[in-house]
C-alpha cells in the first residue's frame, strides 16, 4: 500500500470508528470525495496543452466521451501532472487526517483518583 492509500485508509477508519451517526459518516465521506475531485480537476486542466483546451472550448459540439478521455490522457502524459496531483492530495489528506483526529476521535475518559 502506498502512502496515499495508507493515509486515506487511516482517515476512513477513523471516521468509521467515530461516534458519528451513519448519516453523518456518509456526509463526511461525501465531503472527502468532493474535496478530492475539486483538487484534481484544476491540476488536470492546467496540464492540458493550451491548443487542445482551446479547441475543445471553441468547439463544444465536438465533445464526446472519447475526446474527453483523450484530453485527460494528454494531461496525464505530462510527467509533472501525477506528481503534482499526488503532492496536493497528500498535503490535503494530511490536513484532513489532523482535523478528523482532533474533531472526531473522542478524548480518552479521565479516571478519578
Amino acid at each position: 500500500m502506498d502512502d496515499f492509500d495508507a493515509l486515506l485508509t487511516a482517515i476512513l477508519t477513523k471516521v468509521a470508528q467515530s461516534p458519528l451517526s451513519d448519516e453523518e459518516k456518509a456526509d463526511v465521506y461525501a465531503q472527502i470525495s468532493v474535496g478530492l475531485h475539486t483538487l484534481v480537476w484544476p491540476i488536470l486542466l492546467s496540464h492540458i496543452p493550451e491548443g487542445d483546451l482551446k479547441a475543445a472550448v471553441d468547439n463544444p459540439r465536438d465533445w464526446n466521451m472519447d475526446r474527453y478521455v483523450e484530453l485527460i490522457h494528454t494531461s496525464l502524459r505530462d510527467p509533472s501532472t501525477p506528481k503534482e496531483i499526488h503532492d496536493q492530495l497528500m498535503s490535503t489528506l494530511s490536513e484532513v487526517d489532523e482535523t478528523v483526529s482532533l474533531r472526531l476521535i473522542p478524548a480518552p475518559a479521565q479516571t478519578q483518583q
